[in-house]
């Protein structure tokens, strides 16, 4: 087992069970953040925090956006069966992560999931990802590389269509 965390988490507070010191996250199953009836947006770590924000600017507009935390990201363990369950309340599926397009696990999520929903689909599975480009060291300039809000607000407004 491999736990990567974010590191745009580490600033960020929350609530921690207290009355169970053995709390543990069940392992391979997602966790629903939201429902909803337009499109189903698979992610996780610190995308799932910006797609829950964003999903609320969304409502406003009468866009229903269906919010899954994957959690666990290996062949073995990713819940395909609440992905295809949500996709067929939705028939739509975005992957927002935080990678580049050449550089993400999206791509063999997606590659995994096509036999389940394809034929649940209005369109192909999409992958919200960064830019296709090697991350610069510079801070403004890796700001411009990496997922943008308006990016993801914009996609998912448009696939939920």
């Amino acid at each position: 087992m491999l736990i990567i965390e974010h590191h745009e988490l580490w600033p960020m507070k929350g609530m921690v069970p207290s009355s169970d010191l053995d709390y543990m996250i069940p392992f391979g199953k997602a966790r629903m953040i939201r429902a909803g009836s337009e499109l189903t947006v698979a992610t996780w770590s610190h995308p799932l925090h910006r797609v829950r924000t964003l999903a609320d600017e969304l409502e406003r507009e009468g866009i229903s956006i269906e919010i899954l935390d994957l959690r666990c990201l290996d062949r073995e363990s990713l819940d395909v069966a609440a992905i295809v369950e949500s996709v067929e309340r939705t028939g739509a599926l975005a992957i927002v992560e935080d990678a580049t397009v050449s550089h993400s696990v999206g791509v063999h999520i997606s590659d995994l999931l096509y036999p389940e929903v394809f034929g649940l689909l209005r369109h192909p599975v999409a992958r919200i990802t960064g830019k296709d480009v090697h991350i610069p060291v510079s801070r403004h300039l890796e700001e411009s590389a990496l997922l943008d809000d308006s990016d993801i607000m914009n996609r998912m407004r448009e696939l939920a269509r």
